[in-house]
């Protein structure tokens, strides 16, 4: 027996043995697949960040249409609630069989909140 060292390496493992005890070697059934990942080069430095250009200032027109949009959408929201009460009123009377005035009422309600988001549709569209 040999007192010599013998260190193998398998891409996973180091396995430091004798010769003399080293009878059958086998293939690993799962090889460890290759390092592809290439290595940052340090000579090279990182590109520079570039943050895209402020948008350019709105127009004295845009500033109205702006204003109008937003004014269009704070009715929009009061509107829908008042379409959430109004449905809700009209659940209940259901609720109770009596008819409900809340229906027509919703109704309206639904068809102004329609023209007001086409209304604040072909605003935005101005705007761009």
């Amino acid at each position: 027996m040999s007192g010599d060292q013998l260190t193998i390496t398998n891409g996973r493992n180091i396995i430091t043995t004798t010769p003399d005890a080293i009878t059958n070697i086998e293939p690993a059934m799962d090889p460890a697949p290759p390092n592809t990942t290439p290595l940052p080069n340090p000579q090279s430095s990182p590109p520079p960040l570039v943050e895209p250009p402020p948008p350019p200032p709105l127009t004295p027109e845009q500033v109205q249409i702006q204003a109008r949009v937003t004014a269009i959408e704070q009715q929009i929201n009061e509107l829908q609630q008042k379409i959430d009460e109004s449905q809700m009123r009209d659940q209940l009377a259901r609720q109770r069989g009596s008819s409900s005035a809340h229906t027509a009422r919703t109704r309206r309600y639904v068809i102004e909140l329609d023209r007001l988001i086409a209304q604040r549709t072909n605003l935005l569209r101005q705007l761009r």
